[in-house]
């Protein structure tokens, strides 16, 4: 609700309110022939926001609320921020329209969330500690990079390669379909 959510201060936001402190269970679900009453619980974790990400996710909140501001409620974007956003709420079929504070143009409702980028680097490196995987190619090679900077040097050695070049090169038809 634009009207009635804070604007001026993260910590007294509804989702500071609700989500200050989550308790996460991670269990082994999904297996066939098991019920919810016969998964074992593996981790439990009680997430306390973490004050390293803190700075980006109350930049995340100014940015928006910036927005909300300026009467462009209706402009917002789960893009606008890189750990916090807002997600669209509701069924959808033109009624989860509401009024916003700064602006007489009515903007999907909306509700605070955390990225999923987020939350999974969260689960990956906090959680569970786990690393970057390294590419196996880089350490078959003695090389220190990551599986996502050997792709990118091999995606960027095409860098200024024209369209034509690169049908001719990887012998692409660009007139087949499918």
């Amino acid at each position: 609700n634009y009207m009635e959510e804070s604007l001026d201060d993260f910590y007294s936001t509804h989702l500071w309110q609700k989500c200050s402190k989550i308790l996460l269970l991670f269990y082994n679900g999904l297996i066939p022939g098991q019920t919810m009453s016969d998964y074992i619980i593996e981790k439990v974790f009680l997430y306390e926001w973490f004050e390293e990400d803190m700075e980006v996710i109350l930049e995340d909140y100014n940015r928006i609320v910036e927005k909300i501001k300026q009467g462009k409620a209706h402009e917002l974007s789960e893009s606008d921020g890189n750990y916090l956003s807002t997600c669209t709420k509701g069924a959808g079929k033109g009624k989860d329209f509401r009024i916003q504070p700064f602006s007489d143009t009515l903007a999907k409702q909306r509700a605070w969330e955390l990225k999923s980028s987020y939350m999974t680097y969260l689960i990956n490196h906090k959680i569970f500690n786990q690393v970057d995987q390294e590419s196996i190619l880089a350490t078959a090679r003695g090389e220190k990079k990551s599986f996502t900077q050997v792709i990118a040097d091999k995606i960027l050695a095409y860098k200024g390669f024209s369209e034509e070049e690169l049908y001719s090169r990887f012998d692409v038809n660009p007139k087949a379909k499918g």
